[in-house]
């Protein structure tokens, strides 16, 4: 992220928690106020970007997708943008949901986290890049990896590949490999 103070004529880099900034708004009645969406969540700066609150301190975050279950209250289940994936329930008995209520799923940042029983989800399925398939167990939080075959396919063209994952088939797909 960058900042102008002379009208674009020249730039200062700023640190922000997280890369791939996305949204910025800046506060109309006072410039020093602004708030920053990224891939990591959002950020609030009060002094005009020198200092960010944490990433950590609300329950922000950028999914690929998502899914729900049929309790009740019922549980998202996604994939976050540059993160893990994660289950969050829709609502706890408190004031709103914290780090404390929601845990990691399988698979990571493009996981379609999918589940065996809609009423009862005790295994959750979750892919990542690399055609990386986990299965986790909610009871003992044990994953298990599923992949086809072992391989690390870091590094290979996706046409060269046996089998190819959700990242592979839409890089593949755009640059006509």
């Amino acid at each position: 992220m960058t900042r102008s103070i002379d009208g674009g004529k020249t730039f200062s880099a700023l640190r922000v928690g997280h890369g791939d900034t996305h949204d910025l708004w800046i506060n109309p009645k006072s410039n020093s106020t602004m708030a920053l969406a990224d891939d990591g969540g959002g950020e609030i700066s009060f002094n005009t970007g020198r200092s960010w609150s944490s990433l950590n301190n609300q329950a922000t975050a950028q999914f690929y997708r998502v899914n729900v279950d049929d309790r009740f209250p019922y549980w998202v289940y996604g994939g976050q943008q540059d993160n893990s994936s994660v289950a969050i329930p829709s609502r706890n008995g408190s004031y709103g949901i914290t780090e404390n209520d929601w845990f990691n799923g399988p698979g990571c940042e493009s996981a379609w986290v999918a589940f065996n029983d809609p009423a009862n989800p005790e295994l959750l399925y979750g892919g990542c890049y690399q055609g990386i398939i986990d299965v986790l167990d909610v009871r003992t939080r044990e994953t298990k990896d599923l992949q086809k075959y072992p391989a690390t396919n870091l590094g290979f063209k996706p046409r060269e590949m046996k089998y190819r994952g959700a990242f592979h088939q839409r890089r593949c797909r755009r640059r006509k490999l």
